[in-house]
C-alpha cells in the first residue's frame, strides 16, 4: 500500500537487463515548452496510459518543442508517437520539423495509419466504433552525419505540420555502425532481379534465389536498400537469409512474410515492415509463421 515514486530518467539499457546499442530518453525530462502529460494509467481514455512510464509530451500549438541533449554520439533516432488517426480511421499523414543545435534539419514523416483501433475484440479501423486505444507507433531514421554528445536534437511543431498534436513518449539514439559486408559464400537477391528502393515485387526474386542458395549450399544474401514483397509469406526451410544489417537492409509490405517449414531458418540483420492495420489472428502477416524447427535462429 501507500504511493511509489518511480523516475524514469535517460536510461541506458546497457545498464539494465539485456545489452543494447542505444539510449533511451524520456520525453518528459527533455527540455520543453509544451504540455507534459502526467501519470496517469486511465486506459481508452488518456493517451499518456499506454506511454513508456505512463507520461508523455504533447506539441499542440506551432513552435512548441522537445529537444534532447545527445549524451553518446549518435547517427540515428527512434521516436515512439502518436499523432491523431483521421475521421475514416484510414490514417492521417503529417510532419515534424527536426532541428540540430537549433537549425532547422528536416521533415520526418510520420502517419497514424498503422496506430488508433476501436470497439471490441478484434477491434475495427472504424472510429465511431470508440473505445480507441493503441495509440503509438514508432518511427526510425538515420542521419547524415554521426552527431557528437552534446548536440541537441529538437522536434518541433512548425506552421506546415499539420496535425492537430504530437505526443512524444520518447526517442532512442543509436551509433549505428557500417553496414555489412556480402558473405562470400552467398548469392545476392539482386543477381535474381530484385531492384532496391523502386517499389516494384521483388518476391519472386528473392524465392529464385532462396532455391538457388538451397541448392548450392549458401547463403541469400539481402544488400543494403527496401524490397517489396506483395501477396502470401515464403514458405522456408533449411536457409540462412542474411541482411546488411536492419539498419540497411528492409523487407516490406504485406508480402514480406516467411512461412517456416522446417529446421535450420536462420535469418539475420534485416528488418521486415509489414503492412497490417488490422488485427486479424489468423492472417499470415506475421513476419515469421510455422514450424521453427531444430537449429532455426
Amino acid at each position: 500500500s501507500g504511493n511509489i515514486n518511480i523516475d524514469y530518467i535517460t536510461v541506458k539499457p546497457k545498464d539494465r537487463g539485456a545489452n543494447l546499442p542505444f539510449i533511451k530518453y524520456e520525453a518528459e525530462y527533455a527540455s520543453t515548452n509544451a504540455t507534459i502529460m502526467q501519470y496517469s494509467v486511465l486506459y481508452r481514455k488518456d493517451i499518456q496510459s499506454e506511454a513508456s512510464g505512463r507520461r508523455a509530451v504533447k506539441l499542440d500549438n506551432t513552435g512548441q518543442y522537445i529537444e534532447f541533449t545527445l549524451t553518446e554520439p549518435a547517427n540515428a533516432m527512434v521516436i515512439r508517437y502518436c499523432i491523431p488517426d483521421s475521421a475514416d480511421g484510414q490514417g492521417l499523414n503529417a510532419t515534424l520539423s527536426m532541428y540540430v543545435n537549433n537549425v532547422h534539419s528536416q521533415g520526418i514523416q510520420l502517419t497514424s495509419k498503422y496506430a488508433w483501433v476501436y470497439g471490441e475484440y478484434p477491434w475495427t479501423n472504424n472510429p465511431a466504433d470508440g473505445k480507441a486505444h493503441h495509440f503509438f507507433d514508432e518511427v526510425r531514421l538515420i542521419f547524415s552525419t554521426t552527431y557528437a554528445a552534446g548536440t541537441k536534437i529538437k522536434l518541433q511543431k512548425d506552421s506546415g505540420d499539420n496535425a492537430a498534436y504530437y505526443i512524444i513518449d520518447f526517442v532512442e539514439f543509436e551509433n549505428v555502425p557500417s553496414s555489412i559486408s556480402q558473405p562470400s559464400n552467398s548469392l545476392s537477391i539482386i543477381d535474381y532481379g530484385a531492384t532496391p528502393n523502386d517499389g516494384t515485387d521483388d518476391k519472386q526474386a528473392i524465392i529464385n534465389c532462396i532455391n538457388a542458395a538451397k541448392a548450392q549450399g549458401k547463403i541469400v544474401w539481402i544488400p543494403s536498400g527496401v524490397f517489396d514483397l506483395s501477396g502470401e509469406p515464403i514458405t522456408v526451410d533449411n536457409v540462412t537469409i542474411q541482411g546488411a544489417g536492419m539498419w540497411y537492409s528492409v523487407l516490406r509490405g504485406s508480402g514480406a512474410a516467411f512461412a517456416l517449414n522446417g529446421n535450420n531458418c536462420k535469418f539475420y540483420d534485416f528488418a521486415i515492415y509489414g503492412n497490417t492495420t488490422q488485427r486479424i489472428d489468423s492472417a499470415p502477416e506475421t513476419a515469421f509463421d510455422g514450424n521453427a524447427g531444430t537449429g532455426s535462429i
